[in-house]
């Protein structure tokens, strides 16, 4: 039987979807086209119209990723918080995307599968830059006084990145509680807390 959730002329979501469904429930180790289109009650040729194999269908998986991730970000850049405080909160956006679906955010970092000889994806690259432009948009807007080009904000916002996506992958392989006491949402917190304050004293 067809499943409830899809739709004769929207297989390719479909199977974005169900790929989705499938990090939830665990890894995309074993995930193959034939198991999805068998859970999707289509033939096993079916996928194959829309995706050339697994890797194209994880890297569409994994930019729907980045797409989600910025759709968290972005109103905590476009809010009316000061500079400081929307770093924050969205160090702490970033961390409880992470944290709610692991093995999607292992696929958009870490995961071979969809990076080429040299750890590229230029898909993954663009759907990545428009949620780290959130990031580097509240940095120029912290340091409005100070003169800053491209490149400088580029670094600021890596440096920013590299602190709370440490956190997150600490957290999702359960390593901070070996640390420290307190709770990743804590930490994640007290790290932006710093950078910032790293910022404020640079600015001197």
């Amino acid at each position: 039987m067809v499943k409830e959730t899809y739709h004769h002329k929207d297989l390719r979501n479909a199977l974005i979807e169900e790929t989705l469904a499938v990090l939830a429930e665990g890894g995309f180790a074993t995930l193959t086209l034939r198991e999805l289109a068998r859970r999707l009650g289509v033939t096993h040729a079916a996928p194959y119209a829309h995706f050339a194999d697994k890797r194209a269908l994880l890297e569409a998986v994994a930019i729907v990723g980045f797409e989600r991730l910025t759709e968290a970000l972005e109103p905590i850049a476009a809010s009316s918080l000061p500079a400081e405080t929307k770093i924050v909160e969205m160090s702490r956006a970033y961390l409880r995307f992470g944290q709610g679906q692991p093995n999607l955010y292992r696929l958009m970092f870490v995961a071979p599968e969809v990076t080429d000889e040299n750890g590229e994806c230029v898909g993954l690259h663009g759907a990545g830059q428009r949620a780290f432009a959130t990031l580097i948009g509240a940095i120029a807007e912290l340091e409005s006084g100070r003169s800053n080009d491209a490149a400088d904000l580029q670094d600021r916002a890596t440096a920013a990145w590299a602190l709370v996506h440490g956190v997150a992958m600490l957290t999702i392989d359960d390593r901070t509680a070996l640390k420290s006491e307190r709770s990743p949402d804590e930490i994640v917190e007290m790290a932006a807390a710093i950078f910032v304050k790293g910022l404020r004293a640079s600015e001197g």
